[in-house]
């Protein structure tokens, strides 16, 4: 099956739209928007360590799982959509080192899990009001959140399941009337 591979230093000033199978994207910097359409069945583990500094849209078509951040952290410095029109999955911060930066707002759209931190935390530190939004029946599982921001909250818009603790350093998370913030073996830490 067809790969694109963007990896190793790859620097992109400009929009990319890459579509195929399997579509490997670490230790990447993107400039612009990126689209990432994976269309295959079989899972793409990405190492990590990539900026995305414009808008981020990943969307998977197969039932293929994709995993960015297994061992190095990744660092969103805007806006991330996901949208899962499958039955693959979507997963970012999977070794303990690969802590996911997330400066802007996160949409989730789809049926299956989609997971932020699993060894490591999922830290929210953008200025301004970051928003997380979920539509759609699958679970959107944060491990080990750290809410860590120089100015304004988290808000929260859909369903998210807290799995191990949460870390309020600074900033808020506020859940709305008729959003459902849910927390399994949980330790809260902070203000």
């Amino acid at each position: 099956s067809t790969t694109i591979y963007l990896g190793d230093n790859f620097i992109a000033n400009g929009i990319v739209h890459a579509q195929a199978p399997n579509v490997l994207v670490q230790g990447s910097t993107f400039n612009d928007t990126l689209v990432v359409n994976k269309m295959g069945g079989s899972t793409n583990l990405l190492r990590g360590g990539t900026t995305f500094n414009g808008p981020t849209f990943i969307n998977i078509a197969g039932a293929g799982a994709y995993l960015l951040g297994w061992i190095n952290p990744e660092k969103f410095n805007s806006d991330l959509t996901v949208n899962m029109s499958s039955t693959g999955y979507f997963q970012v911060g999977i070794g303990s080192t690969a802590t996911p930066e997330i400066k802007g707002n996160i949409t989730v759209i789809g049926n299956p899990t989609a997971v932020f931190g699993e060894s490591c935390s999922a830290k929210f530190n953008g200025t301004g009001t970051q928003i997380i939004t979920k539509i759609g029946t699958g679970e959107l599982r944060m491990y080990k959140p750290i809410i860590d921001k120089p100015s304004g909250q988290v808000q929260l818009n859909g369903t998210l399941t807290v799995w191990t603790s949460l870390t309020l350093n600074s900033g808020k998370l506020i859940v709305n009337s008729g959003e459902v913030l849910i927390f399994l073996i949980l330790i809260v830490t902070g203000k």
